[in-house]
């Protein structure tokens, strides 16, 4: 969760993943009222690759397109 505790980001995280953060308040739930999961959008990708400095040509390139393609908008919408 580094990520998130030194700079605003309102992420789509599951409750197993961040109750420690959210008891200790190093995360902070900015919306109570609402409960949301990734099936109440439209549209939703994950891309799962290993974290490290080199990536396959083949799979950056994939990567690439796929955050363009979101980028222009929901091209599942």
């Amino acid at each position: 969760m580094a990520w998130h505790r030194h700079q605003f980001h309102a992420p789509l995280l599951p409750h197993w993943i961040v109750w420690r953060e959210l008891e200790d308040e190093r995360l902070v739930n900015i919306f109570p009222d609402y409960e949301v999961t990734a099936t109440d959008f439209d549209c939703a990708a994950w891309m799962l690759y290993p974290s490290r400095s080199y990536l396959p040509l083949k799979v950056r390139v994939f990567v690439n397109f796929v955050k363009e393609k979101f980028r222009q908008g929901m091209p599942c919408a």
